[in-house]
């Protein structure tokens, strides 16, 4: 490998044309952006249950997912951190799934409960619900083991934020 320094003049009218394609950039991507987070703002979630056993306060959350592909989504398997969480004005609640999976076959539509253990009912209103950890792949076998080799082949990896807080108007 050759490290040589080299200076060279480049015109101010390139430097332009290259800030203006980036600038152009930037604002398509900014429109895909936000087109993206209204798409998803005012996602309805079924049902909202408090359940309260023993001293223990669970939120049960019960959402509607539509899956128009011919592919697996991944919402949650235990292999990622933080796949599901509930944001609250002062704290950030990790999903209670430790051993389920919410998995998404595909051209299916499916109610899931997530479930959120709050070990008291402090009035605050929920934010938001975040699936931080989004994958849709072309095939999945549930092993962990697999869980690497079938992420690099996803066809898309993102995450989701559900506005939970009712609009007062």
């Amino acid at each position: 490998m050759n490290n040589k320094v080299v200076n060279k003049q480049i015109p101010l009218e390139t430097i332009v044309k290259v800030a203006n394609h980036l600038e152009d950039y930037k604002e398509n991507y900014d429109r895909k952006f936000e087109l993206e987070q209204n798409k998803n703002k005012n996602i309805p979630y079924g049902e909202k249950q408090w359940e309260y056993e023993n001293g223990n306060t669970t939120i049960n959350y019960t959402i509607e997912f539509k899956n128009k592909t011919n592919n697996y989504i991944i919402l949650a398997d235990n292999t990622e951190k933080n796949e599901i969480i509930l944001r609250t004005s002062d704290s950030s609640i990790q999903c209670n799934m430790t051993n389920a999976n919410l998995i998404i076959l595909p051209n299916e539509t499916v109610e899931k409960q997530i479930t959120f253990n709050k070990y008291f009912d402090d009035g605050k209103e929920d934010e938001s619900l975040i699936l931080n950890a989004i994958r849709i792949l072309p095939e999945y076998s549930g092993k962990e083991e697999n869980a690497t080799k079938e992420k690099k082949k996803a066809i898309k990896l993102y995450s989701l934020t559900i506005d939970l807080k009712q609009d007062k108007q």
